[in-house]
Formats: structure tokens, sequence, C-alpha cells
């Protein structure tokens, strides 16, 4: 089975943000069923907000998430308030601990991407230990 959004996650991980925005408009689900263009949907949106916020547009990913209701996008929104927060030279506790909150204490494959997001958010508050656990 292909990785419909391969492209997305490759210009991510590589810091090309743009690219990664753009080839999610060409990313197309790979089955019609409901479900799976919901699961699609969500992570697209998911990685495309990822790639807003590393290039700081950080009230358009708010803005946009703000009445997400799915695990990742609402994580996601986290994410985006917690880098606005650190950008404006807060520490984003609150943000963070609803990050944290969310990942849980024991993550699961389903929840993997959300405690990457959590791990991370540890990393940039310079908690390192922290995202390890």
């Amino acid at each position: 089975m292909a990785d419909e959004l391969y492209d997305v996650r490759n210009g991510l991980v590589l810091g090309n943000f743009h690219q990664a925005i753009a080839e999610s408009t060409n990313a197309k689900p790979p089955s019609r069923k409901a479900e799976d263009v919901q699961a699609f949907n969500v992570e697209r949106d998911a990685l495309v907000a990822q790639a807003q916020v590393g290039l700081g547009q950080f009230d358009i990913v708010l803005g946009d998430l703000k009445t997400a209701t799915a695990p990742l996008l609402v994580a996601t929104r986290h994410w985006a308030a917690l880098h606005k927060e650190l950008r404006s030279g807060g520490n984003g506790d609150e943000a963070f601990t609803s990050l944290a909150a969310l990942a849980g204490e024991s993550p699961t494959a389903a929840n993997a991407p959300i405690a990457v997001l959590a791990a991370a958010a540890s990393i940039a508050r310079g908690d390192v230990s922290g995202a390890l656990k």
C-alpha cells in the first residue's frame, strides 16, 4: 500500500515547509470509504499545520484548529500554542501540560504521533530527560 502522504512528511522532516504544504494539495485518500477519508484528512491537516508552525504561522494554525475535535488535531493546536508562547518569551506551561495529558502516561500505537509531539515539546522546553519517558 502506497503512502499517499509520503511527500508531505518528507518535506516536513527535511524542513521544506512550503513543499510540504504544496504536496498536501496533491495528496488523495487511498480509499473512498468515509472513515478512511476522514482519517486521511485528519492526518493531512495535522501535517500541514505542523509545516505552518515551522513557518511561524501560529495564529493561522490556532484559528484553523480552534474547533478541531480529532485528538491529533487538538495535539497539533497545543503544539502551535506552545511554540507561539516560546517564541514570545514565555514557557508554554499550559500548552505543554495539555499536550502531555493528551499523550497519556503510556503511549499506544494509536496515539504515537501525539506522543512524538509531546516528546518534541519537552525537548523544545529544554527537558530532554522528560522527552525520553
